[in-house]
């Protein structure tokens, strides 16, 4: 429940402080791309017994469900240089099977269906002339995650199989990007965005959880368009 409070504050504060002047530039995104996470510490803890595990993760961003996102940016006009958006992100992490030690305690350890990141951010943006814009910016928010672990760790949790999506803690990132304008109101966008997700994922059993500090470098590419806010 506090990573939802959490959320919805920080989403709300932003709006709020874009809100007082909503004559401007609405920018409409989607995009895809690719992501990759670093190795983490992933701990199973049933509250009193917990077991550490170095997991490798891979993004496998191009095998379905597919790598996505889309945004929406305010551009108001009285902040010229400066947007108010919210960004929707699904990536996603499957564990390494490789290693001996997560073989042996899961049967499945990953967020297929989505490692997704909502976040509000602010964005600084430089106009260069014939249509080049650069940006960059950053935002905190909320993942939610669909967790999918089966683990057989008897000695924490048993058998325990977990399949559903849990708002299960913050999400900061960072983002660099450019974009151009190749018509009116429409642009071809490139981001790099660098994420960080200290998840705590609550099993089906109601007392064991595993938790991991993602960290994700995404690249990702697509199209906007603009549209006069003030109209609406």
């Amino acid at each position: 429940m506090r990573y939802r409070l959490l959320g919805v504050t920080v989403v709300a504060a932003t709006m709020m402080t874009a809100g007082w002047s909503l004559a401007g530039s609405l920018e409409i995104g989607v995009y895809g791309g690719l992501n990759e996470s670093l190795s983490s510490t992933g701990t199973l803890s049933n509250g009193v017994v917990e077991q550490d595990y170095d997991v490798d993760w891979q993004g496998l961003s191009f095998d379905a469900p597919i790598y996505y996102g889309a945004n929406l940016t305010l551009w108001p006009d009285a902040m010229p240089d400066w947007g108010f958006q919210l960004d929707f992100t699904h990536a996603k992490a499957y564990a390494d099977f490789s290693d001996p030690d997560i073989a042996a305690d899961y049967s499945r350890l990953e967020f297929t269906h989505g490692l997704n990141l909502v976040t509000a951010n602010v964005l600084r943006k430089w106009e260069t002339g014939q249509g080049l814009r650069f940006y960059a910016g950053g935002g905190a928010g909320v993942a939610v995650p669909h967790v999918e672990i089966e683990t057989r760790a008897s000695s924490i949790v048993g058998d325990s199989g977990t399949f559903e999506y849990q708002a299960a803690g913050p999400a900061l990132q960072g983002i660099v990007g450019a974009s151009f304008e190749v018509l009116d109101n429409l642009r071809l966008f490139g981001q790099y965005k660098l994420s960080y997700a200290p998840i705590t994922a609550e099993l089906s059993d109601g007392s064991s959880s595993f938790s991991t500090d993602f960290v994700s470098h995404h690249v990702a590419a697509g199209l906007s368009y603009s549209f006069d806010s003030s109209a609406y």
